[in-house]
C-alpha cells in the first residue's frame, strides 16, 4: 500500500444502517446493507454530507450486464459502486477512502481485491492502475430478450462466472 493520504476535514469510516438517510437511493442502501455488503464511506466533517462511497462483498457478487454471478473464493472481497459525489471531486477524497477500506480488508484477512471496471469507466481504470492487476477482458453481445453472450474471460486464473448463486453454495 502507497503512503496513507489524509485529507483534512473528511472522516472516512464503514456505513451503519443509521447512515442510510446519507444515500440519495435509500432502498437500495437498504437491500445492499441487509443482504450483508459493507459500505465505506467518507463524510465531510463540518457539514456531515456524504462525500464518496464504495461498496465492498465478500460473497457471490452479481455482474447484471452480464447475468451472472462472480463467484468469489476464500479471502477475496469484490469493491463495487464507488462514488465521489460531483462537489467533492478532484480532492483526493476517494484515495483516502480506498486506502481505508483496502486497509481495513488487509488487517481483516483478505488478501485479494477484486473489481469489474466497465472499458468506458476511464476514472475507475485510471486509479485501479495502481492498486489492482488486470486478469482479463470480458466482451458481451446481448440480443434483445436473449441471455448476454460472454467473450474471453476462460484463461487461467480468470474468475467462475456462474449464472446461478447456488453455484456459491454447492461449494
Amino acid at each position: 500500500m502507497p503512503e496513507r493520504p489524509t485529507i483534512p476535514g473528511i472522516i472516512v469510516r464503514e456505513a451503519t444502517i443509521d447512515d442510510v438517510n446519507l444515500f440519495a437511493d435509500r432502498d437500495l442502501f437498504l437491500e445492499r446493507f441487509t443482504a450483508g455488503h459493507r459500505c465505506f464511506m467518507g463524510i465531510e466533517e463540518a457539514t456531515g454530507k456524504l462525500t464518496n462511497y464504495r461498496w465492498v462483498n465478500t460473497s457471490a457478487a452479481y455482474i447484471p450486464e452480464l447475468k451472472r454471478y462472480w463467484i468469489l473464493k476464500p479471502g477475496e472481497a469484490y469493491v463495487y459502486d464507488l462514488n465521489t459525489l460531483p462537489e467533492f471531486r478532484r480532492r483526493g477524497i476517494d484515495g483516502h477512502t480506498r486506502y481505508y477500506t483496502y486497509s481495513y480488508l488487509r488487517d481483516t484477512g483478505y488478501t485479494k481485491i477484486c473489481a469489474y471496471i466497465h472499458g468506458d469507466n476511464y476514472p475507475s481504470l485510471r486509479a485501479s492502475r495502481y492498486f489492482l492487476k488486470p486478469i482479463g477482458r470480458i466482451r458481451y453481445i446481448q440480443l434483445r430478450g436473449c441471455a448476454p453472450i460472454m467473450i474471453g474471460g476462460r484463461k487461467r486464473g480468470f474468475p467462475e462466472l456462474s449464472s446461478t448463486v447456488a453455484a456459491v453454495y454447492d461449494r
